[in-house]
């Protein structure tokens, strides 16, 4: 399993994380959203709808049907309960999770919002093996 930190500086969770979604889509890959407050999954939920303008990212949350639950790729939720068997957590939470259900775990957190970057630090400090990154100015991202 493999546990990297992802600290935004000049973008919003809501703008940047789309991309990285994409990619674990792309790859084919189940991914669980932990979002933190029910007004930044609302946020997610249109956001993965609307983001590119000739593509949309198929998911889904605890709103929708469900019997269609199991269906979606990407799945936004406040809680763990996963439906859709995810390879990917992303982690909007500064929570450690303990699960090990996922290949892979993603903290991602905007560094402007102090009282979350402040909790993700003091997390970050109890996952030693976990690697780092934060975004610089022009986007793209380098390894602490």
């Amino acid at each position: 399993m493999s546990i990297s930190f992802y600290e935004l500086i000049n973008t919003s969770v809501e703008k940047t994380l789309p991309k990285l979604v994409q990619k674990i889509y792309d790859a084919n890959l189940n991914c669980h959203i932990l979002c933190d407050t029910q007004e930044r999954l609302d946020a997610l939920n249109s956001t993965l709808w609307t983001f590119a303008s000739l593509a949309f990212l198929p998911h889904g949350t605890e709103k929708d049907p469900k019997e269609t639950h199991a269906e979606n790729p990407i799945w936004l939720s406040l809680t763990l309960d996963t439906v859709n068997q995810p390879k990917v957590l992303i982690s909007l939470k500064p929570a450690e999770v303990t699960d090990i259900i996922f290949d892979r775990m993603i903290y991602f957190y905007d560094k402007n919002e102090e009282n979350i970057a402040d909790q993700f630090n003091s997390l970050k400090k109890k996952i030693p093996q976990a690697i780092s990154w934060q975004q610089k100015i022009d986007g793209s991202w380098q390894k602490l």
